[in-house]
């Protein structure tokens, strides 16, 4: 019985029944202005059933939430993408982390809701290119995660 009990168990985790799973999509964005930024991110769903997601994003020390862009509640069956954006107001230019800041994802189940967190890609560097600055400055060396990169390119527009 126990034995039925782990398979079972290991292949409703494996459908993707217990945690929801995605993958990267076709593609990514990222940038920033004065004093916002954003990250656009096409999110796969690797489960083996389909997956509805809900919400996504969260608020952070220095980083105010103000918008997703994502036709909520989005259905994903196995292998679709779907094309999730999130904005932010720079708070705090200092108390931004520089450590891992996954996104969350909120998913509805028929028992519940359960929030997965996407890990996303770090970056080389901080750096920007404009017309009011040297051709290239580094602010810091990566690796970077993305939310400290665009908030020091987002404050150091501010002047």
């Amino acid at each position: 019985m126990i034995i039925v009990l782990i398979l079972a168990t290991g292949a409703a985790w494996w459908a993707g029944a217990i945690t929801p799973r995605f993958g990267p999509g076709a593609g990514s964005e990222y940038g920033a202005n004065h004093g916002t930024i954003f990250y656009g991110i096409s999110l796969r769903n690797t489960s083996r059933l389909p997956v509805t997601i809900i919400d996504a994003g969260r608020s952070g020390t220095g980083l105010e939430l103000t918008a997703v862009e994502g036709d909520f509640p989005i259905t994903l069956q196995r292998d679709e993408e779907a094309w999730i954006k999130l904005y932010y107001q720079v708070t705090d230019c200092p108390a931004v982390t520089a450590d891992a800041w996954p996104v969350p994802v909120t998913v509805e189940r028929p028992w519940g809701t359960k929030t997965v967190y996407i890990t996303l890609p770090t970056q080389r560097q901080s750096q920007w290119q404009g017309s009011t600055f040297p051709p290239l400055q580094v602010v810091r060396n990566g690796p970077v995660e993305w939310q400290r990169s665009q908030t020091d390119v987002a404050c150091a527009l501010l002047g």
